[in-house]
């Protein structure tokens, strides 16, 4: 069973939210014993690209909206993710989502042996058509839903618990419908809503889809109201997840009070740094003292003006705004502009504050195009300062727009007396836009490919590893082979770092993509020891 007898305190993740891929949730099996059960993602047949950004916000403090639109790598790749996790230490609930019958028994089917239980998403409110709440806001078709699978799985071996939506008169009711259809549980509630979120800098609305979800501190008290209208309807024994705004030792007992089993938390992980995730767990459980919360809204943006803008070459460009930024390298944050997108992005210059951006989606498209007077909202920074290695000497290798991060890093290791080697590989044509900036910090030099990709590795001298520090930024594979030379010249994995400026939806540890095997970028910062890479298993 998903929920046993034991009468100690169970604690759940929520779909959606820091468990979305195996690296997390290995992480949360291994770190967070305070934890019972893990559960997934939403899962579909096909895969599901989900929503532009922004799809996460917060407007006030430990409040927040979404609108991520069910993405999902689809059934096949589920499988294979949820393979590779192996044994777990806690249950492991699979979510799903469909929009026939059909398709939920086709994952059924498919997923039966992965899972110790299922989550029927009956809930979400920013799904597309006929997904989600469609199902669940409706006791005689969400019912229809769960009496045709149990009829197409008569012999499922696995518990079926269904995900309601708080946005009905009676969610009770409709509890009791698919229990009598032949669900096992419910879970119970996803996000309030969905609403226009307003940001109160620009006036304009975040989420890039439109209205979307509430969760977190502003639904606890409709959760609670959910779970107990839920416990009335169904009965003592139905095993009821409870989920909503809980972010204390007080709001897991209230929740318990209402009539939950087991209690998930979502949202109050993005007010913890990732560290203090498994003591928080352990809060939440037994009342001890929790780690630092932090109580402001770290989503919150400012508005900048584009005062220049100046062609960077192979579709890049360099956007100097006004005012100045606190940033440092192995940090980032992210660019918004209002009913176009965001994304995150390096400080190339705090002062004045620069950004070079490469043009590739519609996104960065139009913020190249941007014209000096034009408005461009920030937020962040987000992620840790990279660590300095203890070596005297530092050697830097930088390729094409991996120069966004070059400055901040020569700054902070000059700062601590290291002694740089810093070099930056270019296409031909292209010139470097910090290099002044660059040899007043020390040894500087533009590397050009002449028609050879990754000639500055190929040509890469050999290295007196004696106190040397080797850090790399660029794509993947230009850091990938350049340590493993660096590695052949003998210098030890741990003195060599990778800036891994990997995708963030949210930046607050929600989300979950930005993880290197469990370490969120947002958290920890970008910079990760070879060491670490070569070992990641995402």
């Amino acid at each position: 069973m998903l929920i046993d007898k034991d009468p100690s305190i169970k604690l759940a993740t929520v779909s959606g939210v820091a468990s979305t891929n195996a690296s997390m949730i290995r992480f949360l099996d291994q770190e967070a014993g305070a934890l019972s059960i893990i559960t997934t993602k939403s899962f579909q047949l096909k895969p599901n690209p989900g929503n532009r950004e922004p799809v996460i916000c917060s407007i006030k403090p430990g409040c927040f909206g979404n609108s991520v639109g069910l993405r999902n790598p689809g059934m096949e790749a589920a499988i294979s993710e949820i393979k590779s996790l192996g044994k777990l230490r806690c249950k492991l609930n699979i979510s799903l989502s469909a929009s026939s019958p059909e398709d939920f028994i086709a994952l059924l089917k498919g997923m039966e042996s992965l899972g110790d239980s299922f989550e029927l998403n009956f809930s979400c409110p920013h799904a597309q058509s006929g997904f989600g709440s469609a199902i669940g806001s409706d006791a005689r078709i969400a019912s229809s839903f769960v009496r045709a699978i149990r009829k197409a799985l008569s012999d499922f071996s696995k518990e079926i618990f269904v995900k309601l939506t708080p946005n009905v008169d009676d969610i009770g009711f409709i509890a009791q419908a698919v229990m009598e259809a032949g669900a096992s549980g419910i879970s119970a509630i996803n996000t309030v809503g969905p609403i226009d979120h307003i940001d109160p800098v620009s006036g304009a609305s975040i989420l890039l889809h439109g209205k979307g979800g509430c969760s977190g501190a502003w639904i606890k008290d409709r959760a609670l109201e959910a779970v107990s209208q839920i416990r009335s309807a169904v009965g003592p024994e139905v095993p009821i997840i409870g989920m909503g705004g809980v972010s204390s030792h007080e709001d897991v007992k209230a929740m318990l009070e209402a009539g939950a089993n087991a209690v998930g938390v979502g949202s109050s992980l993005a007010s913890v740094n990732q560290s203090d995730w498994p003591a928080f767990f352990e809060s939440l459980k037994t009342g001890s003292k929790p780690p630092f919360i932090d109580k402001s809204n770290r989503m919150s943006y400012e508005r900048h003006v584009v005062m220049a803008r100046r062609e960077a070459g192979s579709n890049a460009v360099a956007l100097d705004l006004d005012g100045s930024y606190e940033c440092k390298a192995g940090q980032f944050v992210f660019l918004w502009l209002p009913g176009v997108g965001e994304k995150p992005f390096s400080v190339a210059r705090n002062k004045p504050l620069s950004f070079i951006v490469k043009a590739k989606g519609p996104f960065t498209k139009a913020l190249c195009s941007l014209a000096p007077g034009s408005q461009v909202f920030i937020r962040g920074p987000y992620g840790r300062p990279v660590d300095a290695i203890g070596s005297r000497r530092a050697l830097v290798l930088a390729a094409g727009t991996g120069e966004a991060v070059l400055l901040l890093l020569a700054q902070r290791l000059s700062g601590l007396g290291k002694s740089l080697d810093m070099r930056l590989g270019l296409v031909d044509g292209q010139s470097s836009m910090l290099e002044k900036e660059l040899k007043a910090l020390g040894s500087f030099r533009t590397v050009y490919d002449r028609g050879v990709l990754g000639r500055m590795i190929a040509e890469l001298e050999d290295q007196d590893p004696r106190d040397l520090a080797c850090y790399l930024i660029g794509p993947m594979a230009f850091m990938e082979k350049a340590a493993l030379r660096l590695e052949e010249m003998g210098i030890e994995p741990t003195e060599i770092m990778l800036c891994l400026e990997k995708n963030s939806l949210c930046g607050v540890g929600l989300c979950g993509q930005c993880s290197v095997s469990g370490r969120l970028a947002c958290q920890s910062g970008t910079f990760m020891s070879w060491d670490f890479v070569k070992a990641a298993d995402d």
